[in-house]
């Protein structure tokens, strides 16, 4: 965009601050469902023996160090057996 005159510079001052503003209440958003998966996990957590717990975090550990592991891809074929089953 070539800047031709204040009205120009205006437009594209108010276009950042409404990007600005809509990027805002895109993190808000993602920040409360972060949050409310978090609660729930700590609430889950109540319910699951400590040697199971203790086993996943040895599993998270061990694919954390794996290069080739993709968390994203892991929850997408759980969440397709889960749909399956």
């Amino acid at each position: 965009m070539v800047l031709r005159s204040i009205g120009d510079y205006n437009e594209l001052v108010q276009q950042l601050l409404a990007d600005n503003k809509s990027a805002k209440a895109s993190f808000s958003e993602l920040k409360q469902l972060f949050l409310k998966a978090v609660w729930e996990l700590l609430q889950l957590r109540k319910e699951i023996a400590p040697e199971k717990l203790e086993q996943i975090r040895i599993d998270k550990t061990v694919n954390e160090l794996d290069p080739d592991f993709s968390f994203e891809q892991a929850i997408n074929v759980m969440l397709k057996k889960n749909q399956e089953s």
